[in-house]
Order: structure tokens, then sequence, then C-alpha cells
């Protein structure tokens, strides 16, 4: 087990600690554990117990794993962690180990945290605005449409998001006349 400066400051062990003395085991929830032996027993259609087995097998495997969970520290402090491992191939094919990393996922978690927060009032604002709001992805489809879009044009919510685009509520008339304008402008 190699053990680095970032295992030593998140999980409160030192490397002297840890090394040939630890089973990887403590840092995991018990629950993790059990999903993780049924799940991967599932995979290679055999039973695998609980803690270490899983993890041996995708080793002698070879198989790339990919997971998220919490860590568990020394002081009982939890982190969220995207655990990943790849084997490390000998010569004759042979897995002669597996890498397993386990990549701090705390900034990532707060900073989606904000967003959907963020997100959530520009939903409540633009909801109750009494002016017309559409979101529109760059193929064109609406997106977004708030209420005051209901009551302006008549079309619902559930008749434009993801189905229709903008021209179906211009006139196209006055997009050619705009359209126009604006190549003038532009010189093209």
């Amino acid at each position: 087990m190699f053990w680095n400066e970032s295992s030593v400051n998140h999980l409160g062990y030192s490397k002297e600690e840890a090394l040939g003395k630890l089973s990887p085991e403590i840092f995991f929830e018990p629950e993790f554990l059990q999903a993780e032996a049924e799940r991967l027993g599932a995979y290679l259609k055999k039973p695998l117990k609980p803690g270490l087995e899983p993890f041996q097998e995708i080793a002698r495997g070879g198989f790339r794993y990919r997971n998220k969970c919490t860590l568990l520290s020394r002081l009982g402090e939890r982190y969220p962690v995207e655990l990943a491992s790849t084997a490390w191939f000998a010569p004759d094919g042979q897995v002669e180990f597996t890498i397993f990393m386990a990549r701090d996922l705390s900034e990532d978690l707060v900073r989606e945290e904000r967003i959907l927060r963020q997100n959530a009032v520009l939903r409540n604002i633009t909801k109750s605005a009494n002016t017309m709001v559409l979101g529109v992805a760059p193929d064109g489809v609406i997106q977004f449409w708030n209420d005051a879009a209901d009551r302006l044009l008549g079309y619902s919510q559930e008749e434009m998001v993801g189905k229709a685009t903008p021209a179906m509520v211009h006139d196209p008339a006055e997009v050619a006349a705009e359209a126009a304008r604006m190549s003038a402008e532009l010189g093209q």
C-alpha cells in the first residue's frame, strides 16, 4: 500500500502507522463495503464477502473501477471521494498490482451546492417575473419558458420546452425584416 501526504492529512494516520499495519477496510463505511460486495459479486457472478474481497477481485482481474463513497478518518471525519482504480500490467500481461486513488470531492460538492442554490434563485426570479423569459439552447430549441410567457403568448411550458424554437412565436415578416436590417448593418 502506498501512503501519500494527502492520505496523512485526510485520514490522520502517518505512513509508519498505515503501511503494512492497517486494513483499508477501516476507512470505509460498512454499508458501502456491503453494497460493493453485492454489486461486484453480481457483476462477477459469484458471492463476495464485504470488506477487502471485492477490491482484491478488482486487483486480480485488472478491472477499471470508479465509484463515489465516503472515507472515514481516524477522528471520525467523513470525506466524500471518488474512488478509482486501474491495473498495472507486467510485460507478460499479468496484473502486477492495482493502483487505487481517492479524489477528495469536498470542494466539488460545495461548488455544486452553490450552483444549485443560484439556479434555484434564478428559477424563482424568472418564474415570478412579469416579463417573458425564454432560455434557448445553441440548437435553437427552447429550454426554459416562464409563467409570463404562458400568459403573454398562450402556449404552455409543456408545449414549448424541449420541443419548439422561438420562430414559432415570431411573425415571419418581422423576422425577415430584422434579418435584412442586421445584414445591412453588418455589411453582409
